[in-house]
């Protein structure tokens, strides 16, 4: 009886600390969404401009509301990393949901590499949880942050899973020409604007110049690539599931891959359009 009282207690204390926790968060991201939307009013007009021109048909009054509601997101995006670190690695699960592993298993099991093609939609950096949810070894490529404290923080919370962290610098190279002993899953941010592209497709009702490195490394090892597909169920909670959009990159037409990326990721955007980063500057 001693130890069902202690346990119930220690249960009931457990989710104090949380609402705490929870509650301690959603003060901070209160005051940084007031910060940056009305103090800082961070890259208002690229947000505008990036609207309009995704949306044309858009009324004031739904751009506002747009507005409004990805800055409430994006202060959101600052504090869940901080937040997950709070929770610690045995409650992540509260808040990180992924649907369809078996798809991984599967993939896993014909001993197939995996390009996971996500995007700057929803929060893509808890998919940094996935070494402790499949088999496979898990490389997320990365651009480095130019502010070294926020660069070596960043560092440390996306290696906290097992995550194997790789710059884009070296990304291609070496996932080409390493020797690996068992099946890899690459996570590739992909939607960023190229600093240098002949390719372009049609994104947002506009021309787009895209990066093709992720289709290109999938390609060239024999990958399957995946779509990952992004729900914000609750205020910092989030469910994954994944797409295939090809299963042996190799026999694919050049772009073909990067067409369905991008449609899925146009399709997502309409449904929720306050999930994407829209403070980048995507077009020129």
């Amino acid at each position: 009886m001693i130890t069902i009282a202690v346990h119930i207690i220690s249960l009931k204390f457990s989710n104090v600390l949380t609402k705490t926790i929870f509650a301690g968060y959603r003060v901070c991201a209160e005051v940084l969404y007031f910060f940056i939307r009305y103090i800082l009013r961070y890259r208002k007009v690229v947000i505008s401009e990036n609207l309009q021109r995704s949306f044309g048909d858009f009324s004031l009054v739904n751009n506002q509301r747009v507005i409004k509601s990805f800055y409430r997101h994006m202060a959101d995006l600052i504090v869940e990393p901080f937040l997950a670190a709070t929770l610690g690695y045995n409650s992540i699960g509260t808040i990180v949901k992924y649907k369809n592993l078996y798809l991984l298993s599967e993939l896993y099991a014909q001993h197939r590499d995996v390009v996971l093609m996500a995007a700057h939609y929803g929060n893509w950096e808890y998919i940094n949880t996935l070494p402790a949810v499949s088999n496979y070894d898990v490389v997320a490529i990365y651009s480095p942050i130019k502010n070294s404290f926020l660069h070596n923080s960043m560092l440390k919370m996306r290696q906290k899973y097992g995550v194997r962290l790789m710059t884009k610098q070296e990304g291609y190279r070496t996932i080409v020409k390493e020797k690996r002993t068992k099946p890899t899953l690459f996570i590739v941010i992909a939607d960023q604007r190229p600093a240098k592209s002949k390719y372009n497709l049609t994104f947002l009702k506009q021309e787009t110049a895209v990066q093709v490195g992720a289709e290109k490394i999938a390609e060239k090892i024999g990958a399957a690539v995946l779509f990952l597909n992004v729900k914000k169920t609750l205020r910092y909670h989030y469910s994954y599931s994944f797409n295939v959009l090809s299963i042996n990159a190799a026999e694919e037409k050049p772009l073909v891959v990067l067409q369905k990326y991008y449609r899925q990721l146009e399709e997502a955007i309409v449904k929720n359009p306050e999930l994407w980063l829209w403070s980048h500057r995507r077009w020129l």
